[in-house]
């Protein structure tokens, strides 16, 4: 869950997956994809509220929010690997930088989910990559030329990172097709042994599993059942429309639809098909967070005892955290930001120390006083926040829970 503010510090009038009042004082907006917690706000958006400036998306980004929330316009698409300058909503009045009238912006595929992309921001000597959400491999990294300069001779001032699993307990996954074949031999093996057996692919979340989604349809020629709420947001959009149908009765033996509680996805039940019997039922799960500590050569997948024809799946759409380390080892930013993290000071210390195992590697001297600095800003300002919720909510911290958050300094230099 991305806990990023929206704004970036190198650079003014900017505002990225967050679009609250707040936020209203940026004059461009951008989206890195059209999960939830990156749109926070634009259900506010109407008639009489709007941006006070572009928002600028992906092409499929774009299809989904028209879909989603009408009265959001000014949508710029962005086309993947091109430089586009910025137009930033400036009025008479506004004191401005005027390096900001040569801003650009690039999209670099962020490999999340459809139309998700990552933003290469330049502005004079500035360079700043926002990564928004990602799942991209080594090949994948080394292949995108916008990156390539960085690895090779030319510095990257920040990096803003998705660390929602950067941590040594998820230091592997596996890589998103073979978790689709491990999927798909579960299902056709349980498809096979009835022509009544139906099989329910249930995810932790509503969105992020398209890919799979698309990978069955194709793999067993049928169509795959969905939500109404996903139909509609899915079927303009030319990679999905043709694989899915909001029909329990003309589609194939494979759904993609909740079982009404997302904490009891073991429940053997069928809302779209209330007449099925439980026994012909098999529940797959594609989920990263509870594979801790797996190895390359580990079984990803396991069946669960209490509840027949049942199995966990490791299927993650965000890097693991080697894949993380290359990332940032390859482009060797000056500063890493965080955009997703804990709120347990213990798990957020911990964070930030892998974090500096991976950028000691590459940094100088200065580079590592600098990220110092930076860590001990982000320390302090959630010190100073925490405190005050405390004091108006009459809420006592512990001491030494709040001689955790004065610390500043994470590493010997």
């Amino acid at each position: 869950m991305s806990t990023f503010s929206g704004f970036l510090d190198e650079i003014e009038y900017v505002s990225i997956d967050r679009f609250t009042q707040l936020n209203f004082r940026s004059k461009a907006f951008f989206l890195s994809h059209c999960h939830t917690d990156h749109m926070i706000g634009l259900n506010e958006i109407n008639s009489e509220v709007q941006l006070p400036g572009s928002l600028y998306l992906s092409e499929i980004s774009k299809v989904i929010v028209q879909r989603r929330y009408p009265a959001v316009k000014n949508l710029v698409i962005l086309k993947i690997g091109e430089a586009t300058p910025i137009s930033f909503a400036i009025s008479e009045c506004d004191e401005i930088d005027q390096s900001i009238g040569r801003t650009s912006v690039t999209a670099i595929p962020a490999g999340h989910c459809p139309g998700s992309v990552m933003f290469l921001f330049e502005q004079g000597n500035k360079r700043i990559l926002y990564t928004g959400d990602f799942r991209l491999y080594r090949e994948d990294i080394e292949g995108i030329i916008a990156l390539k300069k960085f690895h090779e001779n030319i510095n990257l001032d920040c990096l803003y990172l998705d660390s929602t699993f950067l941590s040594l307990d998820y230091a592997y996954f596996p890589k998103q097709r073979e978790s689709i074949n491990t999927i798909i031999e579960l299902t056709e093996k349980w498809l096979e042994a009835n022509p009544k057996n139906i099989v329910y692919i249930r995810p932790p979340a509503n969105y992020g599993y398209e890919f799979l989604l698309v990978q069955l349809s194709q793999y067993f020629k049928v169509k795959i059942h969905v939500t109404n709420a996903t139909f509609k947001d899915y079927v303009y959009i030319p990679d999905i429309d043709t694989y899915i149908s909001n029909n329990p009765y003309h589609c194939g033996r494979i759904h993609l639809c909740p079982s009404g509680n997302a904490n009891q996805w073991k429940l053997r039940k069928s809302l779209c098909l209330p007449k099925l019997d439980e026994r012909h039922i098999c529940i797959i799960r594609p989920t990263a967070m509870k594979w801790r500590k797996l190895a390359a050569n580990d079984i990803h997948y396991e069946s669960h005892a209490e509840v027949p024809n049942s199995y966990s799946v490791c299927y993650s759409n965000h890097s693991s955290h080697d894949e993380i380390k290359f990332l940032i080892q390859y482009l060797r930013p000056k500063i890493v930001k965080l955009n997703v993290v804990p709120n347990n000071v213990c798990q957020k210390n911990a964070m930030y120390g892998v974090l500096d195992e991976i950028t000691k590697e590459y940094q100088t001297d200065e580079q590592k006083i600098d990220m110092e600095v930076q860590e001990s800003k982000c320390i302090e300002y959630n010190f100073h926040r925490i405190t005050s919720i405390a004091t108006k909510s009459s809420i006592s911290l512990e001491k030494d829970e709040i001689s955790l958050l004065k610390v500043k300094k994470r590493r010997r230099i």
